[in-house]
């Protein structure tokens, strides 16, 4: 019988998109830190995965992803400013979809 373990996803948008708003922000202009669209980070516990997903915003995604890649319960998809998607290790990309079959 296998354990279920429970996880934790915590996913934060630099744009208001109807349901979350990311809250952070550089401390020195009081801006906001908005090097990606959205960054979601799925690892063990909660408290984790919203500091993590804070990482790409204020390192940007590049650097951020090198983070993710180097801790081994944590997975993330990030969405760079230019729509971008990437994706950890750990994560693989849905295949992309052809058009619907003809009738």
């Amino acid at each position: 019988m296998q354990r279920f373990r429970p996880r934790a996803i915590t996913s934060d948008s630099s744009r208001k998109t109807g349901c979350a708003t990311t809250t952070s922000s550089i401390r020195r202009t009081g801006h906001s830190a908005s090097k990606v669209l959205s960054a979601t980070v799925i690892g063990p516990c909660a408290t984790r995965t919203d500091g993590l997903s804070k990482t790409a915003f204020v390192l940007g995604p590049e650097k951020a992803m090198e983070i993710y890649n180097r801790i081994d319960d944590i997975d993330a998809i990030i969405v760079k400013l230019d729509g971008t998607v990437i994706y950890s290790k750990g994560i693989e990309p849905a295949p992309a979809r052809g058009p619907a079959p003809a009738k």
